[in-house]
């Protein structure tokens, strides 16, 4: 990259610096006039005579014969010319703030433009990093400098060259300007400017200094946020909170000093730069008024100079600040830079050479006295030489420091080596061209990352190599900010191909499909070779679709029925209490029973029973809330009874899970009162208690015996009140109320295929209902639809939100999905069970026609590969043939 600030602006905008070059140069002439009309308004007008003439010119002939144009004005009385000079005073302000407008906003587009392209100058570095330079990085270092550290520069881009041009030109009209009124006014202004702009920038250099430290202590504390965010694990596990707070606060400590030490010099500076701007109007008083006095000077030119002046400090503090910036970006584009210049960068990536097809690998993989040495000289791979066919399925077989890993992470060109030669189908593999790299090889690491997406993209990422077509895009030029032609030009200007925003980027010539519902099928294929259609099916289950179709709202209420048919067939009626309106579910709560239905708008409806008006005035219709209150009050005494006392019990009461220590304490307290246990003279407080109380009881669960069938019936009778009493207006948005011939766009698929609750005494319910469900959607054709839902699941930053299990049998599909010529796998099937880890390493060997090498630590699997390599303290230690049939 360019080291120095300035040449980089330059290079990349010198066009528009011109343009605002001319911008400055074209508004020097109505500047001058501006400050000249005062003079002329109160010399003329307000203090000269009656009638005079104004605005004549003279233009001399270059030839010398005479002049070119005579023009002798215009006569005006004193009240006509004050009135034309005001006018003309106005429409010169007028014109100086429309050259300022059209200045500011150019130069801070321009700014912003070159920003962008700085930022993706430095992403585009980043990417090509070698990957050691990323196991000594902290990605929040990195985003901060990206995000944050050059953000002034943006601001600064414009001001480079047309600041100091234009304030220069400014201050210097208005010092010309002093000077033709009076020379020696002229030199105390010019005076006063030396001393000024001499002494405020040799202070503001700590300032300087100051800034650069602040960005680097910043820098460290962005790195260590990220660092706790991403260990916070290790910080709970290992009870270090109280260190990293410690250690915190003194990061917060230095930045603390260096920054109030940076406002004191801060302000300093500005109450001196003060002090002098007033010093100079005391001197134009004191010496102008002198001269006025004596007769040297009008009061007109007097107020021209002064007014003048006035202005003068302003460009001057303008050049002042901008000197001061200019420092101190030039010193944050140079620390920003240092960071990301390296020796090893991976060649520019040829985005446009992205179009050609990859041709499939072919040949052999070749190592030929391969050594690798860690930073302080130890060997972690030994001079190795070996061959095989790029589809042969090998095993390197070798525990930790081994030399194994590091092999494998030398075909994935994760290291470098320190000597040797390692070739892979005529490629090296440490400088295989990335897109090669990316669409014919594969690597499963122990822990793979993936970026915050869906399952789904997560799964396609490896064939999103280049965008293979795009939708139709607006050519409107008022289609907004995302104009398509607007984004094609500054896309352009980055020197990097135009991409709409609808693009799609699946490459699907290179797995053999044409269209989407090809893509959809040989992804179901994929889930199924690696186990993982199951895990999606569960998540479609539990996704909860924003735009499933009326169509397919009426399959699924099909799929309802056929389960309810299902289970009755398999006489497995006990597993599922089915919701029906005019029953009280025993495996749901009081609650639960009450609102019998989901609530989409809690703003509309209020979830909580006990607080929502329509519920507590259908309970007060039917009586309910009585009955209600005098049970939670009667379940209040039972369960302090059970539980509490002086030796509580804990283990009764996590089984019970009901109500929590400080609730137990609550409620005792409230029992030691005897008005709380009469309803009628209880406040609504004290209601409130015992409402929530009764309303989180199932008797399926908590097995207390208390609430009996006249209960449920009352419960029943105030549920059909509250379905009368809710407008009707609310019960299709707000509430949805339990339908058995109606869809409940509100809840999850999987609900509402089942539209019960399973029977919790029976630990295998949910499997075999999830069984019988699978086994109707496949004969409907469904199945694919409720995939296609699992596959919308959110999997979190990192893919967190997926077990590691999860994450890699999604890893292995991907490098399926997309044909991989070479998978490389380092432990990435670590964490499966034997079962599904020999299915799936079964998969790779026996039908994958690509090639395969992995790590392995025993010979259990060992038998399933062509050829076993067997690593051991850094060396090859033996290399046998086949060490089974295949």
């Amino acid at each position: 990259m360019e080291p120095r600030l300035f040449r980089y602006i330059w290079r990349h905008s010198k066009r528009e610096q011109m343009v605002l070059l001319l911008i400055v140069a074209l508004s020097v002439p109505s500047y001058f006039l501006v400050l000249d009309l005062p003079v002329r308004i109160i010399n003329g007008p307000i203090m000269g005579e009656d009638m005079d003439r104004y605005f004549a010119f003279t233009i001399p002939s270059p030839f010398g014969a005479g002049d070119l144009i005579d023009f002798e004005g215009y006569e005006l009385t004193r009240l006509g010319a004050l009135t034309v000079l005001s006018f003309a005073f106005l429409a010169l302000v007028i014109v100086n703030s429309a050259f300022n407008y059209a200045q500011n906003s150019y130069k801070r587009v321009l700014g912003e433009r070159l920003l962008r392209k700085l930022r993706y100058e430095l992403i585009d570095r980043a990417l090509r990093f070698p990957m050691a330079r990323f196991r000594n990085t902290r990605g929040s270092e990195i985003a901060s400098m990206v995000k944050d550290e050059v953000e002034e520069l943006g601001e600064f881009i414009g001001d480079a060259y047309a600041v100091p041009l234009y304030q220069s030109a400014q201050a210097l009209t208005a010092i010309v300007f002093i000077m033709l009124q009076n020379v020696y006014l002229g030199l105390i202004a010019v005076g006063m400017l030396v001393i000024t702009s001499s002494i405020i920038p040799a202070l503001r250099r700590r300032l300087i200094a100051l800034e650069r430290e602040r960005q680097l202590a910043a820098r460290t504390l962005s790195g260590r946020v990220g660092e706790i965010v991403d260990g916070a694990l290790e910080v709970r596990t290992n009870g270090t909170g109280y260190l990293e707070r410690a250690n915190f606060v003194n990061l917060l400590g230095d930045i603390f000093f260096i920054r109030s030490e940076l406002y004191h010099w801060k302000f300093f500076i500005k109450s001196l730069n003060d002090f002098l701007a007033q010093v100079t109007p005391f001197l134009f008083y004191l010496v102008g008024g002198y001269f006025a006095l004596r007769g040297n000077i009008d009061i007109g030119q007097l107020v021209a100079v002064i007014a003048a002046y006035k202005e003068l400090p302003n460009p001057i503090k303008q050049i002042i600040n901008w000197d001061q910036a200019r420092i101190d970006v030039q010193s944050k584009y140079q620390t920003v830079v240092e960071q990301f210049i390296e020796d090893d960068l991976l060649p520019p990536l040829d985005l446009n050479g992205h179009k050609a097809d990859i041709e499939p690998l072919n040949g052999n993989i070749e190592a030929q006295s391969l050594c690798v040495e860690d930073l302080d000289g130890t060997k972690l791979l030994q001079p190795v030489s070996f061959s095989f066919p790029l589809g042969a399925k090998i095993a390197l077989l070798g525990g930790n420091h081994s030399g194994a890993d590091v092999v494998i992470q030398l075909l994935a060109g994760q290291r470098l080596p320190s000597a040797g030669r390692l070739q892979i189908a005529g490629f090296d593999a440490a400088a295989m061209p990335p897109k090669v790299r990316g669409e014919r090889v594969a690597y499963l690491p122990a822990n793979p990352y993936f970026s915050q997406s869906t399952m789904k993209d997560a799964l396609l990422y490896g064939l999103m190599t280049r965008p293979s077509g795009q939708e139709e895009e607006s050519n409107d030029p008022h289609s907004g900010r995302h104009n398509p032609q607007r984004e094609r030009f500054e896309a352009e200007l980055l020197k990097h191909p135009y991409v709409g925003r609808s693009a799609d980027w699946v490459n699907y010539k290179a797995i053999g499909v044409s269209n989407r519902s090809e893509l959809e099928e040989r992804v179901a294929h994929c889930l199924s070779r690696v186990e993982l259609e199951n895990d999606v099916y569960r998540l479609g289950l539990r996704m909860t679709p924003l735009d499933i179709s009326e169509e397919e709202q009426g399959a699924f209420l099909t799929v309802r029925q056929l389960f309810r048919q299902r289970i009755r067939d398999h006489k497995a009626g006990d597993l599922i209490e089915v919701f029906r309106p005019d029953y009280f579910h025993q495996h749901s709560t009081i609650a639960q029973n009450l609102i019998f239905g989901s609530v989409g708008d809690p703003q509309a409806f209020e979830p909580v029973y006990y607080k929502n008006r329509i519920v507590l005035d259908a309970m007060a219709e039917t009586g309910c809330d009585r009955v209600l209150f005098d049970f939670g009050v009667n379940l209040a005494a039972v369960v302090t009874e059970l539980i509490g006392g002086a030796d509580l019990d804990y283990a009764l009461l996590n089984k019970l899970d009901l109500i929590d220590e400080k609730e137990l304490m609550h409620y005792e307290s409230l029992l030691k009162t005897p008005s709380n246990r009469d309803f009628s003279s209880a406040d609504e407080a004290t209601k409130g208690a015992f409402f929530e109380l009764a309303g989180r009881y199932c008797e399926v669960k908590h097995r207390l015996g208390l609430f009996d069938k006249r209960m449920m019936k009352i419960v029943r009778t105030a549920r059909t009140q509250i379905r009368l009493n809710t407008p009707r207006e609310l019960r299709r948005t707000a509430v949805r109320f339990f339908n058995p011939n109606r869809y409940d766009v509100a809840q999850s698929v999987g609900a509402n295929l089942i539209y019960g609750r399973a029977n919790s005494s029976y630990p295998d319910a949910v499997n075999v209902v999830e069984g019988i469900l699978r086994e109707i959607l496949d004969e409907q054709g469904l199945m694919h639809r409720i995939v296609d839902y699992g596959l919308r699941t959110e999997i979190g930053s990192g893919g967190k939100n997926l077990a590691l299990s999860q994450r890699q049998k999604l890893n292995v599909a991907r490098a399926l999905l997309k044909g991989a010529d070479l998978i490389l796998i380092n432990k990435g099937l670590s964490d499966l069970d034997p079962k599904t880890e020999a299915k799936i390493l079964k998969t790779l060997t026996k039908r994958s026609s690509g090639g395969v090498v992995m790590v392995l630590n025993t010979m259990e699997h060992a038998r399933r590969f062509d050829r076993v390599l067997t690593f051991k303290n850094g060396s090859l230690v033996e290399e046998p043939e086949a060490v089974a049939a295949k």
